[in-house]
């Protein structure tokens, strides 16, 4: 219950791998039950279809990535990022709140080409700097938020000689 946010602010929160299957349930059951959602109209309808529409991109995404062995062709490359684009398009005007993850994702894709395909690596290491990057962006104020987080990450890293991670 707590990966699903409080409930005067719902929000899923999960990790990459663990959504896999998320994303099929949920466009499943969009489908299934979008007759009611059109007939209700409005930004109702509007709001689920366009979450449909991020669930079929999502579930694009994910079979590229199966389909694939380490070494991603070019084409397909093209093809990963384009249908992570457009998910993060529908999700954004269906009023989702994009949380940095997605713009890593999109760092991901245009790593493939130099990293492989990110189902064959693991991104433990990564995600304890989030966690570092959130301490820092908790101490930065609104005004000059992304400025004051890339600058003090980078005095951070300048200090101890490498990327910082929790310990």
């Amino acid at each position: 219950m707590k990966m699903l946010g409080k409930i005067s602010n719902p929000s899923f929160t999960a990790k990459a791998a663990e959504t896999h299957g998320l994303v099929a349930f949920a466009h499943k059951l969009l489908t299934k039950h979008m007759p009611t959602f059109e007939e209700k109209g409005g930004e109702i309808e509007l709001c689920a279809k366009l979450l449909q529409g991020c669930g079929k991109e999502l579930i694009n995404f994910n079979n590229i990535i199966k389909a694939n062995d380490r070494n991603m062709s070019p084409a397909n490359q093209r093809l990963l990022k384009g249908h992570f684009l457009k998910a993060a398009i529908l999700y954004d005007r269906a009023a989702g709140v994009l949380r940095p993850k997605w713009h890593i994702m999109l760092h991901a894709c245009d790593r493939i080409s130099h990293f492989g395909n990110p189902r064959y690596y693991w991104t433990y290491k990564d995600e304890s700097i989030n966690g570092v990057v959130a301490k820092i962006a908790r101490s930065c104020h609104r005004r000059a938020w992304a400025e004051t987080v890339h600058r003090k990450y980078n005095l951070l890293k300048a200090m101890i000689g490498k990327p910082p991670s929790m310990y």
